[in-house]
């Protein structure tokens, strides 16, 4: 996921680089886990479950490392860690963040994370989950020390999921979607980055601290990128009409937040023939109707409530 010129690997000028290989990362660290969770998934299914059980020792093995070695308990955050001097590195990125997604910390451990995305000198920002918490001193709008990417956004997204936090993934999925929204509107392109406090680009650079890659690459985020940024799209989708393919079938549970009172929503799925159409209400509860396969039914549901698409029968 790149993030080659974060504080946490160099200077704003990328003169003085990090050596990354005796880095131990909380997010390499993450992905390892989540591609072991994978591997074990794949492997139960084939019936292969002593490879699988091997993949979930293995993923263990790591949390417990990353917990060991990487958790600062007085920040409440993850951070990398120099493997021959044995020091962290505090700078306070998303990567952070990322255990989350892989199941690492434990429920303490999880909500004093939680309290920093939440934070307004964190993560918690007009355009949510920058790059580099806005608090830190190396906070600057220049690519990954700074601006807010959609993949690490939405990787963090999922690990509140993961861990209950659903009133907060919802906010933060639904301004997250504003957010790129509001931006094209204002500038009529999708980007790779986004401004973590404006829907514009005009306060965010590209590789600003080296001239050469600047001159090369550009001096604003690449314009007219869908990529990451379509996450939006799942987003919507998965967070806030909480749709997902189960062996039953499809199931809808929705989660709006707050600011989504009031307002109505259309969902058009052709790949499952699905239309859905709803409205906001205030506690979060929507109302609406889906129509599948020729069958349509109205439906009525609190916010999360469990809804069987295809009977319409509330779970």
């Amino acid at each position: 996921m790149g993030r080659e010129n974060a504080p946490r690997f160099s200077t704003r000028d990328e003169r003085l680089l990090d050596d990354t290989t005796k880095l131990a990362a909380p997010d390499l660290c993450a992905y390892m886990v989540l591609k072991c969770e994978a591997l074990a998934g794949l492997a139960r299914q084939i019936g292969r479950d002593d490879e699988a059980a091997a993949l979930d020792d293995e993923a263990d093995a790591i949390r417990a490392k990353v917990n060991n070695e990487l958790w600062d308990a007085e920040e409440g955050l993850y951070f990398d860690r120099h493997v021959e001097s044995r020091t962290l590195v505090r700078s306070r990125t998303i990567a952070s963040l990322l255990p989350l997604w892989a199941g690492i910390p434990d429920r303490t451990q999880a909500e004093r994370l939680v309290g920093h995305i939440m934070d307004p000198t964190g993560f918690n920002t007009v355009i949510p989950l920058p790059s580099v918490s806005i608090g830190d001193p190396a906070f600057e709008k220049d690519m990954w020390r700074g601006p807010v990417w959609l993949n690490t956004a939405f990787a963090v997204i999922e690990g509140l999921k993961r861990y209950g936090f659903h009133d907060v993934a919802a906010d933060f999925a639904y301004r997250l979607c504003e957010g790129v929204y509001r931006t094209f509107e204002h500038t009529g392109h999708f980007h790779e980055f986004y401004d973590p406090e404006r829907y514009d680009t005009v306060e965010l650079h590209r590789k600003r601290g080296n001239r050469w890659k600047q001159l090369t690459l550009g001096s604003k985020p690449v314009t007219g990128f869908v990529g990451w940024s379509g996450l939006v799209n799942t987003l919507v989708i998965e967070v806030l009409f909480g749709l997902e393919r189960k062996a039953e079938g499809l199931v809808m549970a929705p989660r709006f937040p707050p600011a989504a009172n009031g307002l109505d929503w259309t969902l058009l799925l052709p790949q499952f023939d699905l239309n859905i159409r709803l409205s906001v209400e205030l506690g979060g509860g929507v109302r609406g109707v889906w129509s599948r396969e020729g069958e349509r039914h109205s439906f009525v549901a609190a916010s999360g409530e469990r809804l069987l698409i295809g009977s319409g029968r509330s779970q």
